[in-house]
């Protein structure tokens, strides 16, 4: 293949996942010149944000889980949960850094991100070790990355129960995970039920898919280990073949604040058909790191003291 069909190819890859809430509270904006982009419908964003800012969700339906199917008792207190998640965590500076790899390109990119009063702000971006400003992830990407990902602080989970009945949840199995028993339940969204989680094409078309998904709770405590998820059944004119994110979350110390449940990796794959129906993908993978609780000093000097 010719530098020029790579290039091609390259470029047909630039898309950006945002399962998550509106572009105040999470998101990281649309990407320019993307093939697509994927994120919350405006309608639910609206009400999700107002959640956001520091009101726990409406936890009545979450018990219809469990009324339903007995075994679904740990979906009904993953939902009360995940609607009380952000409004519970501290405000808190983690590092972020994504590692994106495509067929012949690799960029690292770093960033410092503030999670105040349920909101995330990002700082201190570098790609490729050298100071970049913030529309560089939140705005338009690089050449060299791939596509951006996002939804890792609450959205990718709380969308999962934000509109009543919208997700299906089936007991999957049981088994293991780095040697913990754990209860695996699979999801759907029908694509008719689907308001939050949508795909921007670049001439304006949008699309709202199906989505499937796989939720991992550590079986003892019912606590979340792992969320993968992934659109269904989209159609040839997007060019993506396959899009897939899964998010790996650790009871994590946040300072002095305590200990929280909070994402500590999370890798996202995109895929599309390529030039001369010969398909690319593009990873992303996320790496948190260094969570500390966020706040302010302030010291009081006399006019003597030396600074």
């Amino acid at each position: 293949m010719t530098s020029r069909a790579l290039r091609r190819e390259h470029l047909a890859m630039r898309a950006s996942w945002h399962l998550g809430l509106a572009v105040s509270a999470l998101l990281l904006g649309t990407v320019l010149a993307s093939t697509a982009t994927l994120g919350q419908d405006g309608a639910a964003s609206s009400e999700a944000a107002t959640q956001a800012g520091g009101a726990p969700g409406n936890n009545a339906n979450c018990e219809r889980y469990a009324a339903g199917d007995p075994s679904l008792e740990p979906i009904s207190k993953l939902c009360d949960f995940a609607l009380s998640y952000r409004h519970r965590l501290p405000d808190f500076i983690v590092e972020q850094r994504v590692t994106s790899e495509g067929m012949s390109s690799k960029t690292v990119i770093t960033a410092q991100v503030t999670f105040e009063k349920g909101l995330e702000h990002y700082s201190r971006v570098t790609v490729d070790g050298r100071a970049a400003p913030v529309s560089s992830i939140t705005e338009k990407l690089p050449s060299s990355l791939g596509f951006s990902s996002t939804g890792e602080f609450g959205p990718a989970l709380v969308d999962l129960f934000q509109v009543p009945d919208a997700v299906h949840f089936r007991f999957l199995k049981f088994s293991t995970s780095h040697g913990v028993p754990v209860a695996i339940y699979e999801f759907n969204v029908p694509a008719e039920k689907n308001s939050f989680w949508i795909i921007r094409l670049p001439e304006g078309r949008t699309l709202k898919p199906e989505f499937t998904g796989l939720v991992w709770l550590q079986k003892q405590t019912g606590s979340l280990l792992r969320e993968e998820m992934e659109p269904e059944n989209l159609p040839s004119s997007s060019d993506i073949t396959s899009a897939k994110t899964a998010i790996d979350y650790a009871m994590t110390p946040v300072g002095d604040a305590g200990t929280f449940l909070l994402p500590v990796k999370s890798e996202s794959t995109l895929c599309n058909q390529g030039v001369y129906g010969m398909g690319a993908c593009t990873t992303n993978t996320l790496v948190f790191h260094g969570y500390r609780k966020f706040g302010a000093t302030t010291r009081i000097l006399s006019s003597d003291s030396q600074p």
